[in-house]
């Protein structure tokens, strides 16, 4: 039988966020009652801020497990925890103080399952409960056995925390140290716990070698092995023309370089800094080695230190995941995005053209939403008119002009402008009695211009573009003139 392709691991504070991430993705949005109670919202995309606290505090207890896959990924959590005779009152407690109406209903329903098992009453001798709270595998990895695996690591913990009734006396009492030795070693949780995410510049033991199954071990007998797509990544970018460099601080500086040579990788590296210190230091020493400067450099790390430190230098960094750096990750960290006729960026549409119409057509289209909304204010006979311009200035002005500083409009446009708010201002000053027929009339423009003495939709894109120009005075130290900019400003 061939050995699971996973491992179980306790799991720590330091994986929070690993678990929490995990069951944001199935648990949290797949388990029925969540969905049934609609617990993230009606779109499924909210959170649950009460349930991530409610894993957490399951965590610290100290009793959850996880499995991991060849790479790192969680694909399975056990989130375990214990009761002591009681608790019934500290869940009801905090069933009760829930401000979450809605997963308050989950914690009662839990509170009401353990009244009604009524477990310390029917075994007065236990004095500690082990449970299972949260059970959630990976959808990619379901049918491989490994929530079956996971609680059957649960029954050890509960084995190991529990008591043990005394086969001469009958009663109940703690395990002896042989006890739980016996029962550690045989799930080897130990072992997994020393085995677990293991890495060279921390816990490899040179030198290396190869063993009969064919994997590299250090003098410990710990496996090494890079990530799947590793070997092959490198070979497509030396392939395709790029200079590698290997940088790290590891201490043990020959065992690192006979690594590369085991997991043959060390020829598609031409630089190497490998030796104790910071990777600033490496860095400058490729841009003294390579003569290329720091900008034209990328650098991909696993370290949040190393990422920060780097990226101040001015290199372009990426942070790898977990499961490592893969083609995929490559291809979206440097930018290979699908090529569109247009996309909105910043609630601005950008298109392949430089077109500013579109852009101006969906600004006034969310205007007139937004005078639709307050249109019976614009009409009332309650409101004076200055309250009116108030409203008009506040709520529609910002929603049609926002980034007109960057648009360079054309007459078509600028009528469009004017329109739209000639119709605010109609709205705003209401019909007009004709002194010929005595009949109610609209305002012509020219009436419309002359009541409303505020500058004009025109004169405001202008002056805001004007002022964008005033930020950029100093664009003159980096051989952009000032006449340009004008140019550009006053154009049209």
């Amino acid at each position: 039988m061939s050995e699971p392709s996973y491992t179980i691991v306790p799991v720590t504070t330091e994986d929070n966020e690993m678990v929490l991430d995990h069951l944001r993705r199935f648990f949290f949005r797949q388990e029925p009652l969540n969905v049934y109670i609609k617990l993230l919202g009606e779109s499924g995309n909210e959170t649950c801020a009460e349930l991530e606290n409610y894993c957490v505090e399951t965590i610290l207890e100290g009793l959850s497990l996880m499995a991991l896959s060849a790479t790192g990924k969680v694909v399975g959590v056990s989130l375990n925890g214990s009761h002591e005779p009681g608790h019934l009152d500290e869940m009801q407690e905090n069933a009760d103080n829930c401000p979450n109406p809605r997963f308050r209903k989950i914690l009662q329903l839990l509170v009401a399952v353990e009244r009604g098992s009524e477990v310390f009453s029917k075994f007065p001798d236990v004095d500690r409960l082990v449970e299972v709270r949260i059970l959630s595998v990976d959808t990619a990895v379901r049918g491989r056995g490994i929530a079956k695996a996971l609680l059957e690591k649960s029954r050890v913990l509960r084995r190991i925390f529990g008591p043990k009734r005394d086969k001469v006396t009958g009663g109940w009492r703690k395990l002896h140290n042989e006890e739980l030795h016996n029962l550690y070693s045989s799930p080897s949780i130990i072992r997994m716990i020393k085995s677990r995410r293991m890495r060279v510049d921390k816990n490899a033991k040179s030198p290396f070698s190869i063993s009969r199954q064919r994997n590299i071990t250090d003098t410990r007998g710990r496996v090494f092995k890079t990530f799947p797509e590793v070997p092959q990544l490198l070979r497509a970018l030396t392939n395709s023309g790029y200079n590698l460099a290997a940088a790290s601080r590891i201490e043990d500086i020959p065992g690192a370089y006979q690594l590369l040579h085991l997991f043959d990788i060390t020829q598609y590296f031409r630089y190497k800094e490998i030796y104790p210190g910071t990777k600033t230091v490496h860095f400058n020493n490729l841009r003294a080695k390579t003569g290329i400067r720091f900008e034209h450099m990328i650098f991909f790390d696993d370290d949040k230190r190393n990422v920060r430190d780097v990226s101040r230098l001015g290199v372009t960094v990426f942070q790898v995941p977990q499961d490592g750096l893969t083609f995929s990750v490559l291809n979206k960290e440097n930018r290979r995005f699908e090529n569109v006729a247009q996309f909105r960026y910043l609630g601005t549409t950008i298109t392949d053209q430089n077109l500013i119409e579109e852009n101006i057509k969906r600004r006034l289209n969310s205007g007139n939403a937004c005078y639709h909304s307050v249109q019976n204010l614009l009409s009332s006979h309650l409101l004076s008119k200055n309250i009116k311009f108030r409203i008009y200035k506040t709520i529609i002005f910002p929603v049609v002009l926002y980034g007109c500083e960057t648009w360079s409009h054309t007459l078509r446009e600028e009528h469009r402008l004017r329109v739209f708010e000639n119709r605010m201002l109609r709205r705003i000053f209401g019909p007009k009695r004709d002194e010929v027929t005595g009949g109610w009339r609209k305002l012509h423009n020219e009436e419309l211009h002359n009541l409303y003495s505020s500058p004009s939709i025109i004169r405001m894109i202008r002056s805001r573009r004007m002022r964008l120009g005033g930020h950029w005075g100093d664009w003159e130290d980096q051989g952009v003139g000032g006449w340009t900019i004008l140019k550009w400003i006053l154009k049209r």
